[in-house]
């Protein structure tokens, strides 16, 4: 396996055998690709491919970084989708201000839980994951439209144009009309 594939069967051996208690790992677009399409050769059952495509994920496997800096929590199926579909409301109107124990109490998810798995599953806290998809939403509008800056900032729920364009400038390191000049 070493010569033939340059995959080292008993390293990977040696990093699951690390692994004391199931954990929740970051992985890289590369890896989840792998997953993805293996997953399909499974569903196809296409077992002569999937062989390879074995190979290819064990490689990445020990590739990848596992150094675990923190320990991630186990949240069940159903918290896990009713934060997903806390998150699918936001996105589809970001000019809503939501407050977390409204969205908790309607879905039936405590706070704490809510935010747990919501930072776990996304990378980021709900606050922060909706103030960069705002800001995404606002470089999309001033890349595509000719709305001002004003507009913009209302239509996704910043009522106050110097808010707006602070938070833009946090994120993306220019003003929106830099962004939009050097991007039109």
């Amino acid at each position: 396996w070493l010569n033939q594939f340059d995959l080292n069967i008993f390293q990977m051996i040696n990093i699951f055998n690390k692994i004391k208690k199931v954990q929740v790992f970051p992985c890289g677009a590369g890896m989840l690709h792998v997953a993805e399409e293996l997953y399909e050769l499974l569903y196809n059952n296409e077992i002569g491919v999937v062989r390879l495509k074995l190979l290819e994920f064990f490689h990445l496997i020990i590739k990848e970084d596992f150094r675990v800096e923190n320990m991630y929590r186990i949240f069940s199926k159903e918290q896990i989708e009713k934060t997903k579909m806390i998150k699918e409301l936001i996105e589809m109107d970001l000019s809503r201000h939501y407050t977390i124990q409204e969205l908790c109490r309607n879905y039936g998810i405590s706070a704490t839980i809510f935010k747990e798995c919501f930072k776990q599953i996304f990378q980021y806290p709900p606050y922060e994951f909706l103030r960069i998809a705002r800001m995404n939403k606002a470089a999309e509008y001033l890349k595509n439209s000719d709305r001002s800056i004003l507009d913009i900032g209302r239509l996704l729920g910043y009522e106050n144009p110097s808010n707006f364009t602070r938070t833009f400038k946090e994120i993306y390191g220019v003003l929106p009309k830099e962004y939009r000049n050097k991007n039109v």
